[in-house]
Parts: C-alpha cells; sequence; structure tokens
C-alpha cells in the first residue's frame, strides 16, 4: 500500500486548530493531516520529527530542531512574516520556508483602525473608569478629547497591511504619511500615502501604526531618538500579525 504523506500541525493549540478544509484538500492528495500540541524544542521535534511538512502559526522552529527533521520538505506558516522560523536554517537543511502573503489583510487592517480610535477617544481608560462608577474621573478626562478628522497617520512599513491601513483610515479624513525604503512611491501613491523619511513621518504624525516585519533591518527601528522625535501627543501602535497590540502615547 502507497504511504501517506504526513503534515503536522505544530502548534501550542496544533490539535486544535486543525481547520476542515486542509484537512479535506490534503485528503484528496492522499495526505495525513494531524494536529499536536507542543510549545519546547523537544516537544517540536518529538511532534514532527516523521513529518513529511509542517504547518504552524508560533511553533519556534529553531537551527535545532530543522537539524531534527530527516523527512520534512517544506514548513507553511501561517501569516505574512516567518519571523519565528529560522529560514538560514532551513535552507541548509532543504527544507523548503512558506509564508501567506495575503494572510489576516483585512482583519490586521481593521484592528489597526479599531486601536487607532479607541485611543483618540480614550475608549479603554473610559470604559474602565464608567465600570468602577468614577464618573467624575471619567468626565474630567475626556477633555481633551483627540480629533481623528483632519489628523495624520504615519505608516511605518507600507506593505499590503500598512497600505489598506492608510486607505481605511481615510474614510475618517485622515491624511496617510508613510515610510517604507521598499516601496515604489507610485504604489504608494494609489493607496493615497505620501512617502518620507522616518524622522518626517515621526515629526508630522498624530497617529504612528508600525507593520514592519521582524528583520535585521527593523530591529529596534524605533528607539530613544525616535521616540523623541514624536509629537508630545501622538499615539503609536504596533501591529503584530498575532493580535497583540501595545498602544501608547510617545510621551
Amino acid at each position: 500500500m502507497e504511504r501517506k504523506f504526513k503534515v503536522v500541525r505544530a502548534d501550542k493549540t496544533g490539535s486544535r486548530a486543525i481547520m476542515t478544509e486542509e484537512t479535506e484538500e490534503l485528503a484528496k492528495a492522499n495526505v495525513e493531516l494531524v494536529g499536536v500540541d507542543c510549545v519546547t524544542e523537544n516537544e517540536i521535534i518529538e511532534a514532527t520529527e516523521d513529518a513529511d511538512a509542517i504547518v504552524t502559526e508560533g511553533a519556534r522552529m529553531t537551527r535545532r530542531v530543522t537539524e531534527a527533521l530527516p523527512k520534512c520538505k517544506v514548513i507553511v506558516r501561517y501569516g505574512v512574516g516567518y519571523n519565528t522560523l529560522d529560514v538560514d536554517a532551513a535552507t541548509d537543511n532543504n527544507i523548503i520556508i512558506v509564508n501567506i502573503p495575503d494572510c489576516s489583510l483585512e482583519e490586521v487592517s481593521n484592528h489597526a483602525i479599531v486601536l487607532l480610535l479607541a485611543c483618540a477617544k480614550k475608549l479603554a481608560f473610559l470604559n474602565n473608569a464608567a465600570k468602577q462608577g468614577h464618573w467624575a474621573e471619567a468626565k474630567r478626562a475626556q477633555a481633551p478629547m483627540v480629533s481623528i478628522h483632519g489628523q495624520t497617520l504615519g505608516v511605518v512599513g507600507c506593505g499590503n497591511i500598512g497600505r489598506m491601513t492608510a486607505r481605511k483610515a481615510q474614510c475618517f479624513s485622515l491624511k496617510a504619511l508613510g515610510y517604507d525604503p521598499y516601496l515604489d512611491k507610485a504604489v504608494a501613491e494609489k493607496s493615497g500615502i505620501t512617502l518620507m523619511s522616518l524622522p518626517e513621518v515621526l515629526k508630522q504624525s498624530d497617529f504612528i501604526s508600525v507593520h514592519t516585519l521582524l528583520l535585521d533591518s527593523t530591529y529596534h527601528l524605533l528607539s530613544r531618538k525616535e521616540f523623541e522625535m514624536m509629537k508630545p501627543s501622538a499615539y503609536i501602535q504596533l501591529n503584530l500579525i498575532t493580535f497583540l497590540v501595545i498602544s501608547y502615547q510617545s510621551h
């Protein structure tokens, strides 16, 4: 009997995260899909050492892991970025790395807009104050209430998600500035983004939304020097594909 190829969904919620579509489509090609809960290197190795392919969202595919996968030919990450994968190690071990360039574009950009609105209107603070019955404190905190109309959004990293965020922001009459050294000016302009240097974007923006991949070139892209360039009233939000997002004022 012909051996079935084996695909492992390796994640901390792997056994609960297998999607029906993947199972059905892979079955047509005589491929078995299994899900395993795993977090540590040892757990990932144990779960995937006999896999022909691996699909994952957050499992750390380190050099030690990839060197322990003699059968694996491809690792597919549910997401745009691949900072959880050691690409060089995979290449050295003849494993192809695949991402999903259009994964969650709409929802991550929607999330960025939700955070912008929540920051401008002090939603989290006022909600907590109201639940705790601090009515006078909530009323005092409303002023000043930051305007959205006519303000400036700075997008750092104008890939698919960054450009989509900028287009949606313009529905609220926000002006969009952008920093992306790899993006063609004409492509940015189609999304209503005016490309500028990073310092100029930081200096002029009322809201700053960061959408860069985590690379050597973007690691610590924003430090004390960059924060000091921002307006004292500016909000910055760091949008990670995992939806773990931090929003705060620059000062």
